[in-house]
C-alpha cells in the first residue's frame, strides 16, 4: 500500500499497524503520531491499521532544560 510518512512516499504491507511502522522506522515509543491530521493515542498504535494513502506524521518530542 502507498502511504506518506513525514512527507515522503512509503510502501507498507496490508494490515500494518502504526506500532509496526514505528518499529520498521526505528522509532521508540516516545513519539506523537498523526494520521490524516488526527492525533492518535499511544494505546491506538497497536490497533490502528494503516490504510491506502494515509498521511502519517511521526514527531519525536524535544526536551530541554
Amino acid at each position: 500500500m502507498n502511504v506518506i510518512v513525514n512527507g515522503k512516499p512509503k510502501i507498507v504491507k496490508e494490515n500494518t499497524t502504526i506500532e509496526d511502522l514505528l518499529y520498521m522506522e526505528r522509532y521508540n515509543n516516545w513519539v506523537g503520531v498523526w494520521v490524516n491530521n488526527k492525533q492518535l493515542l499511544e494505546k491506538e498504535y497497536s490497533t490502528y491499521i494503516i490504510n491506502e494513502e494515509d498521511e502519517i506524521k511521526i514527531i519525536r518530542p524535544l526536551g530541554g532544560g
